[in-house]
């Protein structure tokens, strides 16, 4: 079988995005077990070992035909252009593809709606894959106020869910979330959580190598990872606890907005901590997966703050590095860890987030305990090897249907 998988960039480590990080994960595991798994990326470039990539950049010049068309259309509908354009571009790098070396099935995330957009051109299934559809996640980053553009967003995404002949979902919360919200049945969808590869063994987290002063965050600085709450939960505790700090991996860079109002991560810090409590946050920026690895075994701990997952790869990370783990009880994230058993999972607010890290750093053999629950589920129900083999089932069950002629799926509810 030969599969093509899209990503918005490429390689993996220079585009902090759980859909990429979990698309090359499944990728690699499904070369492994025979299948001819390529990517297309919007954006990047590829190491020069790699053979499996291609970019949409890289196509062939438009026709002068379909140029004008285009042209015309965004100058009378500019609205829509802006939604149609990069989809029309993915499609065209796939029939290219399409025509060099036959592929049986595409994949590619909700987003935009452009898998409905790219199906009517390329002569294979498009499998759409529900990373995080926006009425999902923009409502957690918006607190629920919507721009026309936004609405169209998610009407799209909603067509081209059910215009799919084949759904797969990261978290049975997602695909639940989606049927309810739209009102489709998706009899033949199915759940096939994210992969998680196993770290090295000098990234795995030691209490004897661990500093008990120190909490790691990897994320944004926005209101969907919930870092304000996480901020807010640091404030309390380093007040009481002069040796504490936290680690802050991630992009920090752009305003968070916050019941109305935007305000800068300096902004923020001002109106929730004195000076001397913000000095002890290192804001790293974007690491490097070896950096994050240094700092999954330096840490005592990792928290989770989102207000919504639909699966939560950051808890997953943390989880095969063998980090203790406070994570809000949200989205998917129960789906990934048990409660109590490989995570303290709380509320999604700063006081049960404090409550749950001081818990933690004030009993270091159940961090260890909890982190060694989750490091183990991590390795066996998530392994890259075990995904890849949900997945090719998943592809085998829509070519077969396909063979015989029967409906993709029961679209209403």
């Amino acid at each position: 079988m030969r599969t093509v998988h899209y990503v918005v960039g490429w390689p993996a480590d220079q585009f902090p995005s759980g859909i990429v990080t979990a698309t090359d994960a499944v990728t690699g595991a499904l070369r492994e077990a025979g299948c001819d798994a390529s990517i297309l990326a919007m954006n990047g470039q590829a190491r020069a070992d790699e053979r499996h990539i291609a970019f949409v950049s890289d196509a062939r010049p438009e026709p002068f035909l379909a140029k004008f068309s285009r042209r015309v259309k965004t100058r009378l509908s500019p609205f829509a252009a802006s939604l149609d354009n990069p989809a029309d571009a993915i499609a065209r790098r796939l029939v290219e593809l399409q025509r060099e070396k036959p592929f049986d099935v595409v994949e590619m995330e909700e987003s935009f709606g452009w898998s409905a957009i790219v199906a009517r051109s390329v002569p294979a299934p498009v499998v759409t894959r529900l990373h995080g559809p926006y009425f999902l996640t923009g409502a957690a980053a918006t607190g629920g106020v919507f721009s026309a553009l936004e609405e169209e967003r998610i009407r799209r995404e909603g067509a081209a869910i059910a215009a799919s002949p084949l759904i797969t979902a990261p978290s049975r919360f997602v695909l639940d979330a989606v049927r309810d919200h739209y009102g489709l049945a998706l009899d033949d969808a199915v759940v096939i959580p994210n992969p998680s590869r196993a770290p090295e063994e000098k990234w795995v987290w030691r209490q004897d190598a661990a500093d008990p002063n120190e909490i790691l965050f990897v994320g944004r600085f926005d209101r969907i990872k919930g870092a304000d709450m996480l901020l807010r939960a640091f404030a309390a505790l380093a007040a009481e606890r002069p040796a504490l700090k936290l680690t802050f991996a991630g992009p920090s860079d752009k305003p968070i907005n916050l019941d109305g109002r935007s305000l800068t991560r300096q902004e923020f810090l001002a109106e929730t901590m004195p000076p001397e409590i913000a000095a002890r946050i290192d804001f790293r920026g974007v690491v490097a997966r070896g950096e994050l690895g240094d700092l999954r075994a330096s840490a005592f701990l990792t928290v989770v703050s989102s207000r919504i997952e639909t699966f939560a790869n950051v808890a997953l990370e943390a989880m095969a590095h063998g980090s203790p783990l406070v994570a809000t009880e949200v989205g998917g994230i129960p789906e990934v860890a048990r409660k109590d058993t490989d995570a303290l999972l709380v509320p999604c607010e700063a006081e049960a987030l404090a409550a749950a890290i001081a818990a933690l750093l004030d009993d270091p053999a159940r961090a260890a305990a909890l982190g060694a629950s989750g490091r183990k589920l991590a390795l066996s129900e998530y392994a890259p090897a075990r995904v890849a083999e949900m997945t090719l089932a998943a592809y085998r069950g829509l070519l077969a249907r396909q063979h015989a002629g029967a409906p993709m799926q029961s679209k209403a509810g």
